[in-house]
């Protein structure tokens, strides 16, 4: 925003102000300006708002506002979207090209076209999901040619790779391009630094810190979960036979490792040294990637025959009692 031509300050120290402005659709012109070969679906058209009064309701602050609706959830929608992207399907199909799970109607080379466009949609939904898969991927790839001793699954993989930033190329490599000229750094200002946002970090930031406070708790349960839940997956039942294949089992158990290892600070180092990792921002949003194991953990616990309505009942429970007091309460938490 500006005034007198002058840009007006915006609360983190070097950022404009931005705001988000409300009003009826006749009060906008749609200017036929977007005439390009590429992306011609996008409809990028100017979008004109000339000589109109807003009043100050009309306008919301999408970095700092204060939402209309209580609840930790309505107040930070920015941090809380990035949760929403699921990776099982992913993860399946890195399993299937590495050879720990076997499909009769795909051969290997149909598997790596499943995998990159999988990989590819990733990228495209959201780049920091895209940065939390491709190392996923890898680690599993890696773990997956340790475990066999052969270097397939890793040329495997990385041709998967590959072909899927070859298909999300067309995002991709304008992205890399305008880096150029665009200020990449503000991504990385004050307040959004994953240093500042490991589990229960504290900052200058009461707001920053009451929801990094919620988030961290949400994280917690979501590991105590999924360690509980992978404990009743290997068990085996009294027919000897585990809910869920070994392998299957170590894979899924390595990817939760992985994620709960990227929240804590002593990965700090790894944030600093992989490449765009930092981009990531939050940690907790590997929260998104320990989803996958706590899903298929949970499902396998509950399929065995003793004690499946008991796991099934904790579960929702401890689930919507988490929910019903973070998501309820406001500015509830004392924080010292």
């Amino acid at each position: 925003m500006t005034k007198d031509g002058q840009r007006l300050p915006g609360p983190i120290d070097g950022v404009p102000m931005t705001q988000f402005v409300f009003l009826p659709a006749t009060y906008w012109q749609i200017e036929d300006t977007w005439h390009s070969a590429g992306l011609k679906g996008t409809g990028s058209h100017h979008v004109v708002l000339r000589d109109t009064m807003v009043p100050v309701a009309n306008f919301a602050d999408p970095s700092s506002g204060i939402s209309c609706l209580p609840g930790p959830l309505y107040n930070a929608p920015l941090r809380i979207i990035p949760l929403l992207h699921a990776f099982p399907l992913l993860f399946w199909a890195t399993l299937e090209l590495g050879g720990v799970l076997e499909s009769p109607d795909r051969s290997k080379s149909r598997a790596m076209v499943f995998f990159s466009i999988v990989f590819a949609a990733a990228w495209l939904s959201n780049a920091p999901a895209g940065v939390m898969a491709s190392y996923s991927a890898a680690l599993l790839f890696a773990w997956m040619a340790f475990r066999e001793k052969s270097w397939k699954p890793l040329v495997r993989g990385a041709g998967g790779v590959a072909l899927g930033f070859g298909l999300a190329g067309f995002y991709l490599v304008p992205a890399a391009y305008e880096q150029r000229w665009v200020n990449i750094g503000q991504a990385l200002s004050s307040g959004l630094l994953p240093s500042q946002n490991f589990l229960y970090t504290v900052i200058d930031d009461p707001e920053h810190t009451l929801f990094n406070w919620i988030a961290s708790t949400t994280a917690v349960v979501l590991i105590l979960l999924t360690a509980t839940g992978a404990l009743a997956a290997r068990r085996r039942d009294v027919e000897g036979t585990a809910p869920i294949a070994e392998n299957l089992w170590r894979a899924l158990l390595l990817l939760a490792t992985l994620a709960t290892v990227m929240m804590l600070r002593p990965s700090s180092f790894l944030w600093q040294v992989l490449p765009k990792l930092r981009f990531v921002q939050f940690p907790w949003r590997w929260m998104s990637i320990l989803g996958v194991p706590f899903a298929y953990f949970l499902a396998a616990a509950v399929v065995k025959q003793r004690f499946r309505w008991i796991w099934a009942c904790v579960v929702v429970v401890v689930l919507a009692g988490v929910a019903a007091f973070m998501c309820t309460r406001r500015g509830g938490i004392a924080m010292t």
